[in-house]
């Protein structure tokens, strides 16, 4: 697309570059002078301040472009103007809008990295733009530390009044703790917090053995009362393990087996036994007495024992209640004290910071420092020609190229192989240059046959070696060629392919199939009387209609008499029977029928051919109607093989195929011109 609109962007460029040039060369000359100056976030404090929040890169970058906004403000450039009125100069003044015309004259750029700002003034004169430049840096520090003074002296006034709250805040919370700690009796809290808490501990660990013993006996009695309740006395006694209760066992054992002697020796009326069941009921009776009286003992020690866990726990709690109030206000005290110890450092804070402040309120120190001052220069810094025109030329050949591909938007004709494959989806077999050389069809037709080393003729040669290496690997002997509409050049296309493949000692036929407006006749000067028709009509034999071109191995088979009944002669069985004579007879047999953008005649012979060829004629077609005509082609199953661009204009600077085929053409163009060659 470049190569073809070449000379649009080229026109377009140099259009630009001309406009640049005068608007540059009628353009005032403009000077620059530059004032260099220091602007530090930190200098210009006699006593470093440490800040709650320190300053990061972000924090730094913003006070810099603050510092830059500062520097255009209005109250600045007034400033500057007013100066300049006083040292006697009227040609920039206050009334005649002066500071609006400095506005458009500053320019401030900061150094990367550093804290180094460029302050700039552009003027038509150099002298004057050095001046008003050492004046705006001059005006800024004066502004930057008369603006430091008024910040210390404002804040000096806030820390004063804060200072006086402090102090009255002070003494009240002062007071405050001093009465509290009086109305509370924490002269000794500490040591009253001390003793809760040994209290506490040994009260617990008393109370833990009290439960323990409580729990112990408890269990015991539960066990004596389970024997009481059954009646088992001896083994009752024998639990309870007193002194006692080990002699009474001891009896009872004894009387129990001395009445056991008795009793079986003696009757029950006797005296012996009488006696020994009186001792054994005495020793038991005894026994009992003593189990229970020793069972109420262990009752009366556990309600004892109850008594005295109760009134541990009650003391117990008795001294958490002490010791949680004492910690309260334990704690109340310190919250007090903790804020009046507070109020104390804030305080001094706030006098260290007041100290800085009078200090700083008082220095004539500035963060801003004038490195180098602005000098004239007598060099202008615009118009800068050179670049400008380069910026024209290349804006240039920007707005040519978009003009370039808007023209190729809007072309809808099939004018690159680009298009063939974009919008028509099938292969490019090949170009047939425009014969400029040629005066009229004939000529044009033969023009191939008679400059065997032109261009065109290597062109055709070409579509033919892609014809025969074709990727189906079927033998093509018979081809159709047709074409959108009238006047694309299939005829000559047909002719010109018909003569390579003759060159090649193939015999070939090339038949005349447009019956409607045939052409074959006018271009090899042979008679129509017989022809096509005729044959297909059995009017004449196939042998008397076939015409030699004069050309070896080359005939022609003309359209011969018009017929009304042109679509259903090629539709026939006698074409059928026609072609199949004609491939016993030939090697190729190329069909030339009527545009099938207006006649189905090329789609009614598609399927009686081994490939169909659709000749395209550069940029005169719409794209909308040769794809149509491929689509139709398609869907009736003719065998496509591709399509041939006609009438191609390779030596003309508008042809894109110039891009893509030039080194060819140019080739067997030199070769017929040794001299350019040679050149």
């Amino acid at each position: 697309m470049l190569q073809m609109q070449r000379n649009v962007i080229l026109g377009f460029a140099a259009v630009v570059v001309f406009v640049a040039l005068i608007f540059n060369l009628r353009s005032p000359k403009m000077y620059r002078a530059t004032a260099v100056i220091q602007i530090s976030s930190s200098t210009g404090q006699e006593m470093r301040v440490d800040e709650v929040v320190q300053k990061d890169w972000y924090e730094q970058e913003k006070f810099l472009n603050t510092q830059l906004d500062l520097m255009k403000s209005r109250e600045l450039r007034e400033d500057v103007i007013r100066r300049y009125e006083t040292l006697g100069f009227g040609d920039l003044t206050i009334a005649d809008g002066g500071a609006d015309s400095l506005q458009g004259m500053i320019s401030v750029a900061p150094r990367k990295d550093s804290e180094i700002v460029d302050l700039s003034i552009t003027d038509t004169d150099a002298v004057r733009a050095a001046r008003l430049a050492n004046l705006m840096a001059e005006a800024y520090r004066g502004h930057n530390l008369e603006g430091r003074r008024d910040s210390a002296r404002d804040a000096k006034v806030w820390l004063e009044q804060q200072l006086a709250e402090y102090v009255v805040r002070i003494s009240d919370q002062s007071a405050a703790l001093i009465k509290y700690q009086t109305e509370n009796d924490l002269a000794d809290a500490e040591e009253e917090v001390t003793r809760l808490s040994a209290l506490m501990n040994s009260l617990n660990l008393a109370y833990g053995d009290a439960n323990t013993e409580r729990v112990l006996l408890q269990t015991t009695v539960g066990v004596h009362e389970r024997l009481l309740a059954q009646g088992a006395y001896e083994s009752l006694a024998k639990d309870m393990n007193s002194p006692l209760m080990i002699s009474l066992t001891a009896e009872l054992s004894t009387a129990n087996t001395e009445n056991a002697r008795i009793s079986a020796r003696y009757l029950e009326s006797m005296p012996e036994r009488k006696y020994s069941e009186a001792k054994l009921q005495s020793i038991e009776a005894e026994l009992r007495t003593e189990v229970e009286r020793t069972l109420a003992t262990e009752h009366a020690k556990l309600d004892i024992l109850n008594a005295k866990e109760a009134s541990m726990k009650s003391e117990i709690d008795d001294a958490k209640k002490q010791l949680i109030a004492r910690q309260a206000l334990s704690e109340e005290y310190e919250r007090l004290k903790l804020e009046l110890q507070r109020s104390k450092d804030f305080y001094s804070s706030l006098s260290q910071r007041n100290g800085e402040l009078e200090l700083s309120s008082r220095t004539q120190l500035s963060n801003v420092r004038v490195i180098d001052e602005a000098r004239a220069v007598t060099s202008p810094v615009s118009p800068n020609i050179p670049r400008n025109l380069l910026v024209a030329l290349v804006a240039g050949l920007a707005l040519g190229a978009a003009f370039g591909f808007v023209r190729e938007y809007i072309d809808d004709t099939i004018s690159s192989p680009l298009d063939v494959a974009t919008y028509l989806r099938v292969p490019l077999i090949g170009m047939v240059p425009r014969f400029l050389e040629a005066a009229d069809d004939r000529a044009r037709a033969l023009y191939t046959h008679q400059h065997p080393s032109s261009a065109a003729a290597e062109t055709v040669r070409t579509m033919r070696t892609v014809l025969e290496l074709n990727p189906n690997g079927k033998t093509l002997r018979r081809l159709l060629i047709t074409s959108s509409l009238s006047s694309e050049g299939k005829t000559t296309t047909a002719v010109s392919l018909a003569v390579s493949f003759a060159n090649l000692g193939r015999k070939v036929i090339i038949i005349d199939a447009d019956l409607r407006r045939p052409r074959l006749h006018h271009i090899f000067d042979v008679p129509r009387k017989v022809g096509l028709s005729s044959v297909l009509l059995r009017t004449s034999d196939l042998d008397g209609a076939i015409v030699p071109t004069g050309i070896s191995g080359f005939d022609v088979l003309p359209a011969g008499p018009g017929s009304e009944r042109s679509n259903e002669l090629l539709a026939s069985t006698p074409m059928i029977e026609l072609l199949d004579e004609l491939d016993r007879r030939y090697d190729v047999v190329i069909v030339d029928t009527p545009p099938s953008g207006m006649l189905s005649d090329a789609a009614i012979l598609s399927k009686m051919v081994d490939g169909v060829l659709v000749v395209v004629r550069e940029q005169t077609v719409s794209r909308t109607i040769v794809r149509e005509v491929v689509t139709r082609l398609q869907q009736v199953g003719a065998p496509l093989l591709g399509v041939i661009v006609n009438a191609v204009d390779m030596t003309g600077r508008a042809s894109k195929y110039k891009y893509y085929y030039g080194y060819r053409y140019q080739y067997y163009d030199e070769e017929s011109r040794p001299r350019a060659a040679a050149k």
